[in-house]
């Protein structure tokens, strides 16, 4: 997905919910939200509509993001491209693809095969917050009940560079993250997006595909 923070963590995993209430009448108005539980998502949709851009922002930070997580998913398609070229399996590589390219909503926005028949379906990040020890990035409520359900999604991070290179920083799974998402705190006020702050170190090394090749 596309959105980025530039903004620091504390010690500890954060995040900064957007929430939805639904009133009898009226437009839906925002809502907080509190911290999570390890059982948080258990019960989530298969499919919730997108975040949009909160009111007022600028439709070219829009499209500066847009442009950024698009360059951060073709450099993941790259990488898995080369991974299983390295192992000789050029067919393989072949099939590396960018679905989000045909669809935001699917929860992912790379499919790639590995060596063993595993089919991953990553989420990916691109951040410039992770000089300090902590990847920071938006996750939609979407994104969040793909991850948990689906135990070939995972979520890949990649970092951006001052000098607008990109660097790998490594992948986790849903497992990570859900300690540290949101609850509704009413049936009426649902979260739809939320901006995490998680330590480097609760991401793996490398691709999924290579904790499967």
């Amino acid at each position: 997905m596309r959105g980025f923070s530039t903004s620091r963590g504390h010690a500890a995993a954060q995040c900064v919910a957007i929430s939805h209430r639904i009133p009898a009448q009226g437009r839906a108005q925002p809502c907080g939200v509190v911290a999570a539980s390890d059982r948080t998502l258990a019960w989530l949709p298969a499919v919730w509509p997108a975040p949009r851009h909160a009111a007022g922002g600028g439709a070219l930070d829009a499209a500066q993001l847009a442009e950024r997580g698009a360059a951060g998913e073709e450099f993941v398609v790259e990488l898995c491209r080369e991974h299983l070229s390295e192992r000789y399996r050029p067919d393989l590589a072949a099939a590396v693809s960018r679905v989000s390219l045909r669809s935001d909503q699917l929860g992912y926005d790379v499919t790639s095969p590995d060596t063993t028949g595993h089919r991953h379906r990553i989420e990916v990040k691109t951040t410039s917050s992770a000089s300090a020890g902590r990847v920071e990035f938006f996750l939609s409520r979407n994104e969040a009940a793909v991850g948990v359900r689906d135990p070939g999604w995972s979520l890949v991070a990649v970092g951006r560079n001052r000098d607008g290179s990109l660097q790998l920083i490594g992948w986790c799974s849903s497992v990570n993250l859900v300690p540290h998402l949101p609850r509704d705190v009413s049936r009426q006020g649902r979260w739809s997006s939320v901006r995490l702050s998680i330590s480097i170190t609760d991401f793996r090394p490398g691709l999924p595909l290579d904790a499967q090749s």
